[in-house]
């Protein structure tokens, strides 16, 4: 037998489907209809969105766009204790940073082969 949400569960999740709202070159377009990795610096820059959208598209930026957007919000948090004290700081101050460099090697040199 299949799990089956309640109903009063299933509309609030219909709710939160609606609410993610992304507007391209002047069309309303739901998130899920980019495929993962596809959203470039080209079309981000031709597009609007609330913030429910905004929290689905992250999957769909391409790895510039995602390093960009990254480093873009590492610049908005607060500084860190020295040392990190929490996982929290811990994981933006060091890890994220460490990843974020890291990814940018892997596409380099994935460009750098092609």
């Amino acid at each position: 037998m299949a799990f089956k949400l309640p109903e009063y569960l299933q509309e609030i999740k219909e709710q939160r489907y609606e609410l993610q709202n992304v507007n391209y070159k002047g069309q309303k377009i739901h998130p899920e209809s980019f495929e993962d990795q596809s959203v470039t610096k080209e079309m981000i820059s031709q597009m609007t969105m609330n913030s429910y959208g905004q929290e689905k598209m992250f999957k769909k930026y391409n790895n510039e766009l995602l390093i960009e957007k990254a480093k873009y919000y590492l610049t908005q948090v607060s500084r860190p204790n020295y040392p990190c004290s929490t996982y929290d700081e811990s994981l933006v101050h060091n890890i994220v940073p460490e990843l974020i460099k890291r990814l940018e090697e892997e596409t380099n040199a994935t460009f750098r082969n092609i």
